[in-house]
């Protein structure tokens, strides 16, 4: 379940000063027009992709690595996400440093779904170790390339106040996204290999579909950042704050619980539960439905609360759900326990994803380097599915399932408590 880093409301207006990175600003757009429908339809598309391709991953490793499936794709998805939570700080950094006439974030956006798309039909045609985990850490790559991008478009073309409604349309395409990666799941989950094959398509098209259509800026007559090498390398050190921190962490080991069960689904599917391949790709799609119809229940009904009531009660009680979630998956090796995980954890993901934006914006320590502190805040939604693949499939390899499922509620235990010491988040 991966989430998008999504653009953010600025504190202050936006400055009509000439700035070595952007340079001179022109005319903010007062309405969304066609960049809030091009939004949703770009996370749909990279979504729907990244979660079919994760399905067909896991299901391909038995023929990949017969010995030991759950190991390769461990480190499959252990080198792809390491390597896409570094892109994704360096590659929003070089799009604003980007000189051309289709401007700053069309080159990245279509050249991310090019080589994404190719990278992920490499995994599908080829039978090498190697190569697979190559074409798979690529296609993670470009997807958090794209990303960084077009996270940036909000800030480019509109003006601060819409940025939520901008923020509601991203969330709502990745859930979309991911009731059509399950339906594609299920289609290709006894065809792994086509599947990675085919599915890549839909993210080329749409994304540089995306890349074509947004507005065009050229940013050949912008100033040329200063600094060089140096320069870059000190915009990307974060900032030293203490409540800065507390909630990278609290909203990394809430990810990290959520991927400890998502990026295993066909393996808890089949393996745990002992459904057949078809069976249990016909599960993930059902799951996948449910999750996406209660978060977004869950996202526009806590959004609006959250105005009210503030964002930490929503923060603290997402993951705490979560964890009550996983309980019926500990007790019962049954379909109906794992949608009851996906439906609680959906409310659950759904809450968390309403009020994320504002969380995020809440706690910058200043608002004089915005755009780099929140890069590295976004990567805490990447980080987790380096690490989710270790924990869950060591638990699962060397104690049982069940383990897994114990970690799952214990870090996210712990995710709301790193919340209650946080003060700027109101």
């Amino acid at each position: 379940m991966p989430t998008p880093p999504r653009p953010l409301p600025d504190a202050q207006p936006p400055s009509t000063s000439t700035s070595t990175e952007a340079g001179p600003r022109t005319a903010l757009r007062e309405t969304l027009g066609i960049i809030g429908p091009l939004v949703l339809v770009f996370n749909l598309g990279w979504s729907a992709t990244n979660n079919a391709g994760g399905a067909y991953l896991q299901a391909a490793s038995d023929a990949i690595a017969p010995g030991d499936p759950i190991g390769f794709y461990t480190t499959a998805s252990t080198v792809g996400a390491l390597l896409a939570a570094v892109t994704i700080v360096i590659t929003g950094t070089l799009s604003d440093r980007t000189r051309s006439r289709f401007g700053k974030r069309a080159p990245w956006i279509a050249g991310g779904a090019i080589i994404g798309s190719l990278s992920l039909m490499l995994t599908g045609a080829s039978s090498s170790r190697v190569l697979v985990v190559i074409g798979w850490a690529l296609f993670q790559m470009s997807i958090n390339a794209m990303i960084a991008a077009v996270l940036a478009v909000g800030p480019d073309h509109l003006v601060p106040r819409i940025f939520g409604r901008m923020s509601g349309l991203a969330g709502l395409g990745v859930l979309l996204g991911t009731v059509v990666g399950g339906v594609l799941t299920a289609l290709f989950i006894t065809r792994p290999q086509h599947g990675l094959l085919a599915v890549p398509w839909i993210m080329l098209v749409v994304c540089v579909g995306v890349a074509i259509a947004l507005p065009r800026r050229s940013s050949l007559d912008e100033p040329r950042p200063t600094g060089g090498a140096r320069g870059f390398l000190r915009a990307l050190v974060p900032p030293a704050d203490l409540q800065y921190w507390l909630v990278f962490v609290g909203r990394f080991l809430f990810v990290l619980a959520l991927y400890m069960v998502v990026l295993y689904q066909v393996f808890i599917a089949s393996d745990y539960i002992g459904l057949e391949r078809q069976a249990a790709g016909n599960l993930i799609a059902t799951a996948s439905a449910v999750l996406a119809v209660c978060a977004g229940a869950a996202t526009v009904i806590a959004g609006p609360l959250s105005d009210r009531l503030g964002r930490r009660p929503f923060v603290i009680a997402a993951p705490l759900l979560t964890a009550v979630a996983v309980v019926p998956l500990m007790a019962f090796r049954t379909p109906w326990a794992f949608l009851a995980f996906f439906a609680l954890g959906g409310i659950a993901y759904g809450a968390y994803l309403s009020v994320d934006a504002a969380l995020m914006l809440d706690v910058l320590p200043d608002q004089d380097h915005v755009a780099k502190d929140l890069s590295v805040l976004n990567a805490s939604n990447t980080l987790p599915a380096v690490f989710a693949p270790i924990v869950a499939g060591s638990l699962s390899s060397a104690v049982g399932y069940e383990a897994s499922f114990i970690a799952v509620a214990v870090t996210c235990v712990v995710a709301a408590a790193c919340i209650i010491p946080v003060r700027r988040v109101r």
